[in-house]
């Protein structure tokens, strides 16, 4: 079933159709994660911002680990598996590995306000640099 949507979506009638929806409702193409195959229905992902820092930390993780984590989806699964099996250590441990130490308490403190992400998204990208100045 969700390849069946899956496939739709990624579909030149899909894609125009989502399209339409993001001109129509003024939201971006790539926050419309599903589409009804008559465009009558769709669901938005929401917080944007959040998602944005997320894409951050796993493209950095990738970058420092190449050879453990060949993309970010890879470096995605890795916060899945902290989520569902409750195991936090590992993931914060590699967090701190890669933006410093003391950040992935940084990005425990993101709220659901989207300035907040703006912030953990500048320390983030702060605490790389001089990482890597290193």
């Amino acid at each position: 079933m969700f390849n069946e949507e899956r496939e739709f979506m990624e579909s030149d009638k899909g894609k125009k159709q989502r399209k339409k929806i993001s001109e129509d409702k003024h939201i971006s193409e790539e926050d419309i994660f599903w589409l009804a195959k008559d465009g009558s229905d769709y669901e938005v992902i929401r917080y944007p911002a959040h998602r944005r820092v997320f894409k951050l930390i796993c493209g950095e993780i990738v970058e420092q680990f190449p050879d453990k984590y060949k993309d970010e989806a890879e470096a995605a699964r890795e916060f899945l598996k902290a989520l569902f099996s409750g195991h936090l250590l590992p993931i914060a441990r590699l967090v701190d590995e890669v933006f410093g130490e003391g950040s992935f308490e940084v990005l425990s403190m993101m709220s659901d306000q989207n300035d907040s992400a703006f912030m953990t998204s500048d320390y983030l990208r702060r605490a790389r640099f001089r990482r890597k100045g290193k």
